[in-house]
């Protein structure tokens, strides 16, 4: 995995956050939005690979690069390797102040809502500026063109957008858009999944392939069972 471009040091001297407002009370602005980001917050927490944890994932949270400088509000952004700073109780703990983790968000992806958003003007220059490593639009509903997946890799000061947005090689991870259904909502979901294209399942789909594998299990062990006792066996 690339090394971070921006560090800070534990011995920095902390700044005073006392004026910043880090809790505006806004809602999330649909749904589909809600749900989306569940389900990739779901995903990374039942089937992220250990060379990937402790992951630091958090959603419609406060990205402050300086104290003196207004906050981005992800939809999504994703740290690997790290864990929470700290409890939670403590007011430079509850949001991501990167002078206080350490480094920028590996990954962070915005999910475009409508036409007002700024994802890929000037969102996409502060992400840059702020060492955001990774930066991924996803726009399900074709609002700013008919692509509904890009992604953008920092190189320099500056982002360079993959041709392959599918794919995330710095953490053998990718990205797939599939039509179905979450949590009873129907939508054309964007997932993660592994370096060979599978889906990393949700928390649901891992406990119901666990099912199916202990059934499958079960009735190979009766199968063999029966053709014993046929035999003359006794068990």
């Amino acid at each position: 995995m690339a090394e971070p471009s921006m560090k800070y040091q534990p011995e920095d001297l902390e700044p005073d956050i006392s004026h910043i407002e880090i809790e505006d009370g806004e809602p999330v602005d649909s749904i589909f939005s809600e749900k989306q980001q569940q389900l990739l917050l779901d995903c990374l927490e039942t089937s992220l690979r250990e060379e990937l944890r402790p992951v630091v994932g958090l959603a419609n949270v406060g990205l402050f690069a300086s104290p003196d400088l207004p906050p981005l509000v992800p939809d999504l952004m994703v740290t690997f390797q790290k864990k929470p700073p700290g409890p939670l109780d403590y007011k430079k703990n509850k949001t991501y102040f990167i002078w206080n983790y350490g480094r920028p968000p590996d990954i962070v992806i915005e999910i475009v809502s409508n036409r007002e958003g700024d994802e890929g003007t000037r969102k996409l220059e502060k992400y840059a500026e702020w060492r955001v490593g990774h930066y991924i639009i996803y726009d399900p509903f074709e609002y700013l063109g008919s692509r509904k997946l890009r992604a953008y890799q920092l190189q320099g000061r500056n982002y360079v957008e993959l041709l392959e947005p599918t794919k995330l090689i710095d953490f053998g991870l990718g990205l797939v858009v599939e039509e179905g259904e979450y949590r009873g909502y129907e939508g054309p979901w964007l997932r993660w999944t592994d370096a060979s294209g599978k889906p990393l399942m949700t928390g649901a789909e891992k406990v119901l392939a666990e099912a199916k594998r202990a059934d499958a299990e079960k009735a190979r062990a009766d199968e063999l069972a029966q053709k014993l006792k046929e035999l003359g066996y006794e068990l």
